[in-house]
């Protein structure tokens, strides 16, 4: 008789699906109401308007990210049941004294999680097709097989990598642990560094701010984004009819194709680690030796960074750069941080507390590591802190000023940037000792580099007469004044408005409509007092003029200028020519109140 190697074992498939049917019956019962059952609902609201496939595909497309979600929290659980009787002894020796090899128990296991989910899956596209059917005549093939796959991939995905969890440790409790931090290891260690060079970096705010390679190692967060990109788009023909058709990005078509293919790989690591996980690893904290030193510094490592961060704050309340005796003091917080969360990593693997005795050598070790990584943040090792980059690199910047005055203004033209990065580089070679508080300026820059990356700066300028020729030229510049007067709003000399409203008395009175020569006649007064020299950082909050003052240049497209300066002589001219009121004087003395008003609100919110 000739011997066969079966990878598949169907008692053990049945018994998967005796247990832990609630799981697939849950998610199951989610997708039923969040597809099938609420297309079916849509019918009750607007079924006239529904003559077409295009508003069912809408509701398809709109969900796509909730697979996302679904498939991390279900194909983790799943993963976690199945193959939970790794965690205990009694168990584990059961199912492995069984005459049935490991390949044909991971396999089964796998192929039976995976089938269930399927399952699930197909049952709601089977719904779904017949509610559209029944309900509108029509089905939404496209939007409905892509629902499919996307959430096939992820639940691919997930699972596999719930699995890999349950290799690396004998715990049942540390599995949803491990699987969390799995998920979110890359996010959560570049936030901890950024925020440790808050303290080390002067002007660094790039907290929120990830790369790239980050967001494809956070899948949850990733894969969200890529699948909300997706969308349902239509058009109404002559006709009457509706074009309707599904916008997918290329870079979503490769991303999910790329997470496919990770989750090929995380299984063939799951596999590879069950095959040499030895049955006496249930109950252990770690299923493998080599793990051991890895788990110790990983945890003593970022534990005691991020609880001598927390420390530092509770003891001295600074978030900011930190001159060098606070830095000195946040690095001896570490210390205690670095030495519990080592030992309590290395009582934790060895389960058992005489590991304190022979554990502090190694603390002692790591803590001269955290002393390594805040030392090289401190010299600027790699350059962060004095980094400025080039014209050349720069597509645009957002610039931020406060303090007697105010400005922002979105900057692209060359010679205006020359000017940023000219005072960028001054302030980073002047001193950064505060001096005289009721003098210091606040510098904020966003810049926005060719290669599509994006660079924060925030500074507190505690000396402005270090950097004062730098920033008289860069706040001369024609395209910061009008940026600093119209904001992000893209405005021409001499372009023609619909019309506008004007408030200068906004508590007091209803908004003075202006007609379109009247708006344009103020917009010219406007670009009359730029070219005298007029500017807004000059006047101060209790100085300006509060205009509430909104021109249209069409239906849907506004200009917003809320405050100008005393010294704006054409524009006033303008607004008392318009009708607003009846002398400059009055003008000047609505405008004031209204603005004092306003400035004073401000400091008590």
């Amino acid at each position: 008789m000739r011997s066969v190697t079966s990878y598949f074992n169907g008692s053990v498939a049945r018994s998967d699906l005796r247990r832990y049917w609630p799981i697939l019956f849950g998610y199951t019962a989610i997708w039923i109401i969040a597809l099938p059952l609420m297309l079916w609902t849509m019918g009750s609201y607007y079924y006239e308007s529904i003559d077409s496939v295009y508003p069912l595909s809408e509701h398809i497309v709109e969900l796509y990210p909730m697979t996302v979600v679904m498939a991390f929290l279900f194909g983790g659980m799943l993963a976690m049941a199945l193959f939970s009787y790794l965690m205990t002894g009694r168990s584990v020796g059961l199912m492995h004294s069984i005459p049935v090899r490991r390949d044909t128990l991971f396999i089964t296991h796998a192929v039976t999680g995976m089938g269930m989910l399927t399952a699930g899956n197909l049952l709601v596209v089977l719904l779904t097709v017949l509610v559209q059917v029944l309900r509108y005549g029509v089905v939404s093939w496209t939007a409905l097989g892509l629902w499919l796959v996307f959430q096939t991939v992820a639940c691919l995905l997930f699972f596999l990598l719930g699995v890999l969890c349950c290799m690396v440790t004998g715990w049942l409790l540390a599995v949803p642990v491990v699987y969390g931090v799995i998920n979110f290891f890359a996010a959560g260690l570049t936030i901890l560094l950024q925020a440790l060079a808050t303290f080390f970096y002067y002007g660094y705010n790039g907290i929120g701010d990830f790369p790239g390679i980050v967001h494809w190692l956070t899948p949850v967060a990733k894969m969200s984004d890529l699948l909300e990109d997706c969308s349902a788009q239509h058009e109404t023909l002559t006709d009457g009819s509706i074009q309707w058709w599904l916008e997918i990005p290329a870079g979503t078509t490769q991303g999910m194709i790329g997470y496919f293919v990770a989750a090929l790989m995380l299984g063939a690591l799951a596999w590879l680690l069950y095959r040499y996980r030895r049955s006496e690893a249930a109950g252990d904290p770690l299923a493998y030796g080599w793990m051991r030193p890895v788990f110790r510094w990983g945890v003593g490592l970022l534990g005691g960074l991020s609880a001598g961060i927390i420390l530092f704050l509770l003891l001295f309340n600074r978030s900011s750069y930190l001159d060098t005796p606070e830095s000195v003091w946040l690095v001896i917080c570490m210390l205690p941080t670095t030495v519990v969360c080592y030992c309590g990593a290395e009582m934790l693997a060895s389960k058992s507390l005489a590991a304190l005795r022979r554990c502090w050598k190694g603390a002692l070790l790591l803590y001269l590591a955290v002393l390594l990584v805040c030392g090289a943040m401190y010299v600027d090792l790699f350059g962060h802190e004095r980094r400025v980059p080039e014209v050349g690199e720069v597509k645009s910047v957002a610039l931020s000023i406060s303090g007697t005055g105010s400005t922002r203004a979105v900057c692209d033209e060359p010679a205006t940037i020359q000017k940023i990065v000219d005072l960028h580089r001054q302030l980073l070679a002047g001193d950064r000792e505060p001096s005289s508080e009721e003098s210091r300026t606040w510098l904020s820059l966003e810049y926005h580099l060719a290669d599509g990356s994006t660079l924060y700066r925030s500074y507190t300028i505690w000396n402005p007469q270090d950097v004062s020729e730098e920033m008289e030229a860069l706040l001369q510049e024609e395209e910061v004044r009008i940026g600093e007067l119209f904001g992000k709003a893209v405005v021409t000399r001499g372009m023609n408005l619909w019309g506008g409203y004007v408030s200068p008395a906004y508590y007091k009175e209803e908004p003075f409509q202006l007609t379109g020569d009247q708006a344009e006649k103020i917009l010219d007064a406007l670009f009359a007092d730029l070219d005298a020299g007029c500017n807004l950082w000059e006047a101060t909050y209790n100085e300006r003029l509060y205009m509430g003052m909104i021109l249209q240049k069409g239906e849907k497209e506004e200009i917003y200028v809320d405050f100008i300066g005393p010294d704006w002589s054409n524009t006033i001219r303008a607004l008392v020519g318009a009708g607003l009121a009846d002398s400059e004087e009055e003008l000047l003395r609505l405008s004031q109140d209204v603005a004092h008003e306003e400035w004073e609100k401000g400091l008590t919110d």
